[in-house]
């Protein structure tokens, strides 16, 4: 599964033992480091640097032939005891979430207020402000819907390490 339209099957794979608790995967295009993208293991800590941002997993993560990047689960591992923001608020998913929500069984109080929420969804901010003010009182915190999608460079990188486990299974 794709999430970006860059090809990494064109890149180069330079994997490097640095000792017996680092090793680096160097994904670049031959002869440029345009798009390039290194995996740094160390003592239980991956280190994504390149092109796509600096990112700290606090877990590492060697490819191999049955893994697969879980978008949900390594954004917790970036952002783990960090300051590391791997989503950003999506209009469009907040208001599907909202779409779907008025689809249940809400009291009036509820259903205008979802209905209201619909005219906030242009801006993050606006959003929560007018979603955590405006409430009905039997309406849980849990419940306000809130789109996020994970950020484009880090979508990057977890196709980057899809492509270096797609390798390790043809070897």
């Amino acid at each position: 599964m794709k999430r970006t339209k860059i090809d990494f099957s064109k890149h180069e794979l330079t994997i490097t033992q640095i000792n017996e608790k680092a090793t680096t995967h160097l994904l670049k295009k031959p002869d440029t480091y345009i798009h390039s993208v290194k995996f740094t293991n160390i003592d239980g800590v991956l280190l994504v640097t390149g092109d796509f941002g600096n990112w700290v997993f606090c877990r590492s993560f060697y490819p191999s032939k049955d893994e697969k990047v879980s978008d949900g689960y390594w954004c917790e591992k970036a952002v783990i005891s960090s300051t590391q923001i791997t989503h950003e608020y999506d209009s469009e998913k907040t208001e599907k979430s909202i779409k779907e929500l008025l689809q249940e069984d809400w009291n009036e109080e509820e259903k205008e207020y979802l209905n209201e929420l619909l005219d906030h969804t242009y801006d993050g901010r606006e959003y929560k402000d007018y979603a955590y003010n405006h409430r009905p009182s039997g309406f849980e915190y849990e419940s306000i819907p809130y789109g996020e999608s994970v950020k484009p460079w880090l979508k990057a990188v977890f196709d980057a390490f899809d492509e270096i486990c797609d390798r390790v299974k043809q070897s």
